[in-house]
C-alpha cells in the first residue's frame, strides 16, 4: 500500500560489546549513554516506516568499520540506496 505517512529512514546504531573484547570489529568509543569509553559494534540500518500500519521493516544493515573497509557512514547509506532501488 502506498502511503504520504511511510518513509525509508537511515539511522546509526551502536551496540555495546563491553563484555566482548575478543571481537574484532569492536572498537573503543565515548558513550554519552554510559558516560565512558565502551568497547562497540556501530550499524547503519535502512528501515522502512508506515506510520498509518504502524509497520516497521529492517530493509538492510552494514557493519560501520572505516578500518576494514574504507567506507564512510554516507557510503554504506549510499549502497543501501542503490541496494534498494535496484534491487529489493
Amino acid at each position: 500500500m502506498i502511503s504520504e505517512k511511510a518513509a525509508v529512514i537511515f539511522d546509526d546504531t551502536v551496540l555495546d560489546k563491553s563484555y566482548s573484547k575478543e571481537i574484532e570489529i569492536s572498537r573503543r568509543q565515548y558513550s554519552g549513554n554510559e558516560h565512558r569509553v565502551i568497547e562497540d559494534i556501530r550499524l547503519v540500518n535502512c528501515v522502512y516506516v508506515n506510520r498509518e500500519t504502524q509497520d516497521f521493516w529492517v530493509i538492510d544493515y552494514r557493519i560501520y568499520a572505516p578500518e576494514s573497509d574504507g567506507k564512510s557512514k554516507l557510503d554504506h547509506v549510499k549502497d543501501m540506496l542503490n541496494n534498494l532501488k535496484y534491487h529489493k
